[in-house]
């Protein structure tokens, strides 16, 4: 649930990018929006409680944590197992999503051998994309007894480079790709073993085999970091041609025999490309018929023959020697193909949201004053004509799909020969991705078209009242588009910030502070009544209740103690989703972080924060207190928070920020509100006659 949640952010962000606010001190005429950047922290707190990923060391802090640099394979095999799981248990409880209900359907009622595989069996959406089964086999060389076999599935394959390292560790030659992808699909080892026949020890070959060809084909690169320093020789090497080692496209074969061939393309950019083949030796008859029984499902129903693409490279990029002597190891980047379906689908976005921004302008709401108040109607149609620009010009251009380079929060265009480089010494491979391709592509077009058919998942609303010991609403009651709703949230620290002096005496942060929601507070503002006033238990242990800022107490988050309704962080995520997505608009005090916390995407268009309104230039921003002590003339939060009355508090400053610029008021009264700052030290009193 956490990672459809993580996914609908990021496409939210993508469709909402052109309805962000311009940049400070930019131009009237500003097209280029700042979006800026998120973390997961719901998904990273979700993971962080699970036992497979504390055994697998993937966490920072852990005893034995994976080596930074090689996370990232250990985290994507965690992934994609714990997926496989999850959508078992969704097919064995019969709560399938809608979209695959109906691909479960097409393929029962679909013609051919692969579909009817497919019916007898529950569907399982990674295993349809990554599965490749495989036969294990242990056979004498002197042949005593039969090969013994036992069968697997897996969703990754690590290549094996240790048939092309010298005994010193050394590399003996300079294998292509292919050369080591195939050996990687059909590996060979050689030990000595007990022989229960000869009742002696002999030399066992032991084979692992793969019998199927996935549709998304991973690799593992087993390079990066400290302990790949032998084999990253092989990457560095550059190809006649000045072709570098990784190649853009494969083929991987399945012969009848089980003999495993790999085709790479030498001189992809140029007319003179062609297919060099690797083959391996011959397998033994026994090991041939041995593979022919144990697969012959595989055989009848399988792809033996496939295609491959480069479609996404994840690298390790090494800190430059200062940065080493800081304790910094490096960071990661990713290379990626983007479809021109998915770009497009993204650019039609938004173009939506922001017309949707220019209705809501034209309309002349005083709720208007939210985050991108200060763009106006010229600037948005401005936006929405390089959109559509950039749509026309997607549409013109050719069949290729554009390759994206994410590097921290920079995300820019590149080439596929950039994702291919590993020439350069601070570069080193940690997974590479290939997709399966067809030679007439008119299979990946249809696969592309379909994005624009997934079907958008709408939040009830009766979520609201769901886990509430509240006054319930009856759904007709609850705000509407455009509607204000007042908001405010409370947090608790569920980990501590962990810091170290570096030897130049600078600080470097070793694990980062994290905060988790303890309770949210929504009052509907056409009425003044509390909409929902809930109190969460986070999912981790509480380290810090930070009861001085949240007015929250262990006690109140304990359910045999609590006096409060409370729920569960999935529960508290949904219902604010619910009112995001039906369009109301938020008001309360310093919102953008309450709901970077919160791990909520809501668009600028539906914020209006009370911190942005009462703020001015360069200069500090002002404390919720100071502001209603000062305008409203009265205190608040004498002991601890309570965020009920600090949403019903932003509320009422937002009204009179409204007044103030009817009145024609407001630059002078800010003003005045600085000075007074500066001469009382920013120190809250009831008493202002001296202002």
């Amino acid at each position: 649930a956490e990672l459809g949640f993580l996914f609908h952010q990021i496409d939210s962000i993508g469709a909402n990018a052109m309805s962000y606010p311009k940049a400070p001190g930019a131009s009237k005429d500003c097209s280029t929006p700042v979006v800026g950047a998120f973390v997961p922290s719901n998904f990273l707190s979700a993971l962080s409680i699970l036992p497979e990923a504390s055994a697998l060391a993937l966490l920072d802090g852990e005893a034995a944590a994976v080596e930074v640099a090689r996370r990232p394979e250990a985290f994507y095999r965690f992934l994609v197992y714990h997926l496989d799981r999850e959508l078992n248990n969704l097919s064995d409880n019969g709560d399938l999503p809608s979209f695959e209900r109906l691909r479960q359907q097409n393929s029962m009622n679909s013609e051919g051998i692969v579909q009817k595989e497919v019916s007898s069996s529950k569907l399982n959406l990674i295993d349809s994309l990554q599965c490749m089964n495989s036969v294990s086999l242990n056979e004498f060389v002197t042949g005593s007894g039969p090969p013994s076999v036992l069968t697997s599935r897996s969703y990754t394959c690590d290549l094996a480079y240790d048939a092309f390292l010298s005994k010193s560790g050394d590399v003996s030659t300079l294998p292509q790709f292919g050369d080591v992808l195939r050996y990687s699909l059909c590996k060979e080892v050689r030990l000595r073993a007990w022989c229960q026949a000869t009742k002696s020890f002999e030399t066992v070959v032991q084979r692992k085999i793969i019998t199927s060809l996935p549709n998304i084909l991973s690799l593992s690169c087993a390079c990066a970091g400290k302990s790949g320093k032998d084999r990253l020789p092989i990457w560095r090497k550059t190809e006649q041609g000045d072709d570098h080692w990784l190649p853009e496209m494969v083929e991987v074969e399945i012969e009848q025999d089980g003999n495993i061939i790999t085709r790479q393309l030498i001189g992809g950019g140029s007319s003179e490309a062609e297919w060099k083949v690797f083959k391996g030796v011959k397998l033994s008859d026994s090991v041939c018929n041995a593979l022919r029984d144990a697969t012959s499902k595989d055989v009848k129903s399988g792809t033996r023959c496939a295609r491959y693409r480069l479609d996404g490279v994840l690298s390790f990029i090494q800190d430059s020697e200062s940065e080493k002597e800081q304790g910094r190891g490096g960071h990661h980047v990713l290379h990626m193909r983007v479809p021109k379906a998915y770009k497009k689908l993204t650019l039609e976005s938004q173009i939506e949201k922001t017309k949707n921004c220019v209705t809501d302008a034209s309309c002349d709401k005083p709720a208007n004053l939210t985050l991108v108040s200060d763009v106006t109607l010229d600037e948005f149609q401005n936006r929405i004509k390089r959109t559509e620009q950039d749509l026309k010009d997607l549409k013109e251009e050719g069949p290729e799909d554009e390759w994206v380079l994410f590097n921290g929060p920079v995300v820019s265009k590149t080439i596929v020969e950039d994702a291919q480089a590993f020439h350069v010494s601070f570069k080193e491979p940690c997974l590479v991705i290939f997709r399966q391709i067809d030679g007439d592509t008119v299979a990946n077009k249809q696969s592309q078209d379909d994005l624009s058919k997934v079907e958008k998942v709408e939040i009830p609303l009766n979520v609201i009242n769901s886990n509430s010991k509240a006054e319930r609403h009856p759904p007709e009651s609850l705000p509407n588009r455009g509607d204000l709703i007042a908001f405010d949230a409370e947090f608790v620290s569920v980990q501590h910030e962990e810091s170290k002096l570096t030897a130049s005496g600078s600080k470097m942060t070793v694990r980062e502070g994290r905060n988790a929601l303890a309770r949210m507070s929504l009052l509907d503002c056409r009425t003044g009544k509390v909409i929902l006033d809930d109190h969460v238990l986070p999912r981790e242990p509480v380290v810090d209740c930070l009861t001085r800022f949240s007015g929250i107490r262990f006690t109140d988050l304990d359910p045999r103690t609590s006096p409060h309704n409370l729920i569960t962080t999935k529960n508290a995520y949904l219902k604010m989703r619910c009112l995001v997505d039906r369009g109301c608009i938020f008001v309360g005090h310093g919102l953008n972080q309450d709901f970077f916390t919160v791990n909520l995407h809501v668009p600028p268009c539906q914020i209006i924060d009370t911190l942005l309104i009462f703020h001015s230039g360069k200069r500090r921003f002002i404390s919720l207190r100071f502001l209603v002590n000062y305008l409203l003339g009265r205190d608040m939060q004498q002991d601890v928070h309570d965020s009920v009355e600090d949403a019903r508090a932003a509320y009422d400053l937002y009204t009179k920020a409204i007044e103030l610029r009817k009145e024609g008021k407001f630059d002078k009264v800010l003003e005045d509100i600085y000075e007074h700052g500066h001469r009382t030290d920013w120190k809250v009193g009831v008493d202002l006659k001296g202002r």
